[in-house]
């Protein structure tokens, strides 16, 4: 029997949702062996009937390494001793181009006489970006020579945890590089130090901001 009996019901793959990371580049999801699966109306499976396979969406039909066949839209095939009817999709995601994500649906739709099935499948690539950090200290306490010093660098944005470095500190203080507290004994000179801050968050690839401070070391 190669056509389809009138009372023929045809199950499908279950629904596919994909979840891709942030990328510029382009790249083709290949679905392998989604198996449409050929009955009769007491639940026994159906050898040697005509299946018919629709690409809609963003999908093309292929062969198993996700090359495309000849007609990538339409094709029509026989179940196999298990009643299977087997087929290979592939679904193209383009690259991000800005800020907003990238949703690509696509399907295969199996007919079989007057029944038929639809798998789908929708994939969603990742385009959001997080907002980098910025310092929002404007300036630092002042200090004075030989006396016990704390002063805080704050900032918000990005992805924490955040990490701290700083240059040009007065001798005998530090940047704690998980909290962003500057504290120690100042041992220099009286001066008005220009100190540089950078906070860099967690992010990949990490996003960073710095600036410029004064702080003023009394005698």
């Amino acid at each position: 029997g190669d056509r389809a009996p009138s009372d023929s019901t045809v199950t499908g793959p279950a629904d596919n949702t994909t979840s891709l990371s942030i990328s510029t580049i382009p790249t083709t999801l290949i679905f392998q062996a989604l198996d449409f699966i050929v009955a009769g109306p007491d639940g026994s499976v159906r050898p040697d009937v005509e299946i018919e396979f629709f690409a809609t969406g963003k999908a093309s039909l292929s062969d198993i390494n996700g090359i495309p066949l000849s007609n990538p839209n339409v094709l029509k095939t026989k179940t196999d001793d298990l009643g299977i009817g087997r087929i290979f999709a592939t679904i193209p995601v383009p690259g991000c181009t800005g800020t907003t994500n990238v949703v690509v649906t696509g399907g295969v739709l199996g007919t079989v006489g007057s029944d038929s099935h639809l798998w789908r499948a929708t994939i969603t690539r990742n385009c959001t970006t997080l907002v980098a950090p910025a310092i929002s200290t404007t300036s630092l306490p002042n200090g004075k020579v030989g006396t016990a010093y704390n002063g805080l660098v704050e900032a918000s944005g990005g992805k924490i945890p955040y990490t701290w470095t700083a240059v040009g500190l007065p001798t005998g203080l530090s940047i704690n590089a998980q909290t962003g507290v500057i504290s120690g004994t100042i041992t220099s000179a009286a001066a008005t130090f220009n100190v540089i801050v950078t906070v860099t968050d967690s992010a990949v690839p990490a996003a960073s901001d710095s600036a410029s401070l004064a702080l003023i070391v009394a005698p």
